[in-house]
C-alpha cells in the first residue's frame, strides 16, 4: 500500500489516524507482502488483530460491512466529528431519514422513509411504510 493510498483513507479523522498506524505496523511487520488496497479506515480497524493471511483473504471478498464516521464502533465519535466529516463530503450525496414508532428496536417499527439529495434539497423518496396512529409522545423523543 503506497503513501498515496494512505492519504486517501476514508472515515473520520480519528479512524484515519488509527488505520494509518495499523497499516504502517503491518508494513513494518510484513515488508515483503503487498497489503490490500482497502480505503475504508474502519475495515482496517476491524481486521487489525487478524493474521496477515486472513487480512488478505478478507479483502479479496470485498468489504461487506462498511462503517462510516457515524458509527459508534472503532472508536466512538461525537457530533463535532460528524459535522467535520459532512463538510468534507461536498454536496453530492443523499441523506436517509427513518421515522419509527419509538426507540426500542425489538418493539417499535419503521413507519416512514425519506431520501433527500443534500446538495439540491430534492426529495427523492418520501413514503409511509406502515401508516398508523403515531402516539403524541413520539415528539418528545425528537426533542420537540
Amino acid at each position: 500500500m503506497s503513501n498515496d493510498t494512505l492519504s486517501r483513507l476514508v472515515g473520520s479523522t480519528k479512524q484515519k489516524v488509527w488505520a494509518s498506524a495499523i497499516i504502517r505496523g503491518l508494513q513494518d511487520k510484513h515488508p515483503g507482502i503487498q497489503l490490500p488496497e482497502v480505503k475504508d479506515s474502519s475495515w482496517w480497524i476491524k481486521h487489525r488483530d487478524e493474521p496477515i493471511d486472513n487480512i488478505i483473504k478478507a479483502s479479496a471478498t470485498g468489504v461487506k460491512n462498511r462503517n462510516s464516521f457515524f458509527t459508534r464502533d472503532y472508536p466512538s465519535h461525537g457530533r463535532s466529528d460528524a459535522i467535520e466529516e459532512i463538510q468534507t463530503m461536498g454536496a453530492d450525496w443523499v441523506m436517509l431519514d427513518i421515522e419509527t414508532t419509538g426507540l426500542e428496536r425489538w418493539k417499535d417499527e419503521i413507519i416512514e422513509i425519506a431520501i433527500v439529495h443534500y446538495g439540491t434539497g430534492e426529495v427523492l423518496l418520501d413514503t409511509l411504510l406502515k401508516p398508523c396512529q403515531v402516539p403524541v409522545c413520539i415528539d418528545t423523543t425528537r426533542g420537540q
